[in-house]
């Protein structure tokens, strides 16, 4: 469960306690771990301890369209190698969006669910190197994205 409000524009403060809240529901076996809301494309992701990312399009009276799911499994990857969502990041044109699952790694999507890169921890590893230690080892429970004002470079810390 999520829940949405929305503000005054003279400031953070809630219009009426009726007007400006609601509740964004997710499947009854979800737990939400991430959102992340793209103020340029209205665009709220929502990411869940199964590893789904749901999107969904908001309106300016708080409703809302769920848009589409994706999930890894349509990539060929099985549901309990990626674990949950653990970072959500939209670049400032809303028109990609980092995820990073605590287990398996990075993906960058599209709006529309096209995937437009990924980095799956589980087939790469440093064995070039010869450690075999995942290439984005380190405290997966605190890593974080953030993407250039330009929205071409991606960065993550790996600790």
């Amino acid at each position: 469960m999520c829940a949405l409000y929305k503000l005054s524009e003279d400031g953070l403060r809630v219009k009426s306690a009726s007007s400006s809240f609601c509740w964004l529901l997710v499947g009854e076996d979800e737990h939400i771990t991430r959102v992340s809301l793209s103020s340029s494309s209205k665009m709220l992701a929502v990411g869940t301890e199964t590893g789904r990312l749901h999107l969904y399009n908001l309106h300016a009276d708080l409703s809302y369209a769920k848009l589409r799911t994706i999930t890894l499994q349509e990539w060929g990857y099985s549901a309990d190698c990626a674990g949950p969502v653990s970072a959500l990041e939209w670049t400032e044109d809303g028109k990609a969006l980092a995820v990073l699952w605590r287990d398996a790694g990075l993906g960058v999507w599209s709006p529309f669910g096209c995937k437009l890169m990924s980095h799956m921890e589980k087939t790469a590893t440093e064995a070039i190197v010869g450690t075999g230690e995942p290439v984005l080892g380190g405290d997966k429970r605190g890593r974080q994205l953030c993407w250039s004002p330009e929205g071409l470079q991606l960065v993550m810390n790996c600790f």
